[in-house]
């Protein structure tokens, strides 16, 4: 379970509500949180970022490789304003940047979302 749930205790609970043991609160915007694993947000980062690079595209994978290698998902958290590494999940808006509430993407790392949705600490 500590594997699945993004290798660190604390996640543990966060993991718990993203696989439905648990009320996910919703986004500011009232859109729903999904969970993303770093390198599923390091492929929604670059998606956006490169639109006109296409995923499997050599260039993509160069990309993609040195953001993996320095061990960044391209998310900030929007509570803490840090960058969770590669290695750490990621609650993400579902509606993305479709909305005037929040311009760009609306990210919250396992450990804000643990502490402030769940009230536990990480």
């Amino acid at each position: 379970l500590r594997d699945a749930a993004g290798g660190y205790d604390g996640a543990i609970a966060s993991y718990w509500a993203f696989a439905g043991g648990g009320d996910v609160p919703k986004c500011v915007c009232g859109a729903a949180f999904k969970r993303m694993t770093g390198p599923q947000r390091l492929l929604k980062y670059l998606d956006g970022a490169i639109p006109n690079i296409p995923r499997g595209s050599e260039r993509f994978e160069q990309l993609r490789q040195q953001l993996s290698k320095d061990g960044k998902s391209g998310a900030v958290c929007d509570v803490c304003e840090k960058q969770p590494p590669l290695s750490c999940a990621v609650w993400t808006c579902e509606s993305g940047s479709q909305t005037i509430l929040h311009a760009m993407c609306y990210d919250v790392c396992d450990r804000c979302f643990a502490l402030h949705a769940l009230a536990c600490e990480i």
